[in-house]
């Protein structure tokens, strides 16, 4: 961290994250700023990774949530982009209920579950369209619920209230973040006694992350590589003056609210099923 502010005076590091393999680089996030490597045994930055291609991602990224709005137009770009997920999941429910035959027996259900052959004509373009819609719309029903969680905190709440857990509180404003930003970054003095006990806590550890600024808790994120959710993570949080736990909470300990949203969340970009998810989520988005 030293390294990093001495070669980017005025970065305020906003992650510091490293992974179980020995020959992988630290990894530093800089926020908005991007990211840069560090050797772990001589602490030399050793890159930056790809600006363009970051710039590029972040940019769609941007389109994706906000409409690429930026500043104090993102919330509205948020409520454009949340408002078509909802509207999209009436189509592909309503579109379900459409497809439903009247009577569930091969000989109905065949001609809309799968494609017909030797008809030509709006026969067939109806034929596409019932099939393709029929298995897109499984897929996408998951695709906007999973998006609605992650778009508006009542869906967020409803889990909780669902499985009989209690929300979580909100997070920081935009005024206590601003605030933060505005303040100077400071090493904390025992972040190495902090990192050796988080690091203790799970001795086969897969990746540990901890957030910026650290204030009077260090909140750690630890992979435990237990869990049969590839992303299920750990958080372990420590009194920043004396290193001591606070609270530790493996994922399978945390709350059934917790462990479904954190399914949701890369379920939503088909991640939580491997390249096999993403590329059924790519082509019933097309």
């Amino acid at each position: 961290l030293a390294n990093v502010l001495a070669a980017k005076p005025e970065a305020r590091p906003a992650s510091f994250a490293s992974l179980g393999d020995p020959l992988a680089a630290v990894t530093v996030g800089l926020g908005r700023e991007g990211q840069v490597f560090v050797d772990p045994y001589t602490g030399s930055i050793t890159g930056e990774g790809s600006q363009n291609t970051r710039a590029f991602f972040g940019f769609m990224t941007d389109l994706h949530r906000y409409i690429a709005m930026s500043g104090d137009g993102r919330w509205i770009g948020k409520a454009v982009t949340g408002a078509c997920n909802l509207m999209f999941l009436v189509l592909a429910v309503t579109g379900i209920y459409i497809w439903f035959p009247r009577k569930l027996t091969w000989q109905h259900v065949r001609p809309s579950f799968w494609f017909r052959t030797g008809i030509s004509g709006k026969a067939r373009d109806f034929n596409w369209h019932t099939t393709i819609g029929f298995w897109s719309s499984l897929v996408m029903i998951v695709l906007t619920v999973t998006a609605a969680v992650i778009s508006y905190q009542w869906a967020g709440n409803l889990v909780y209230t669902l499985t009989g857990d209690e929300p979580p509180k909100p997070a920081a404003s935009q005024n206590q973040n601003q605030q933060q930003a505005q303040t100077p970054f400071v090493i904390p003095d025992n972040i190495d006694a902090l990192w050796a006990t988080a690091e203790k806590r799970v001795p086969e550890w897969k990746s540990i992350s901890v957030r910026f600024p650290i204030t009077k808790e260090a909140v750690f994120t630890i992979d435990e590589g237990t869990s049969l959710n590839i992303f299920g993570r750990a958080s372990l949080t420590l009194d920043a003056a004396t290193a001591e736990t606070v609270k530790w909470e493996p994922y399978a300990e945390k709350s059934s609210a917790a462990q479904i949203r954190s399914w949701m969340r890369f379920t939503h970009t088909g991640e939580s099923f491997g390249i096999i998810g993403q590329i059924i989520g790519f082509i019933a988005c097309i």
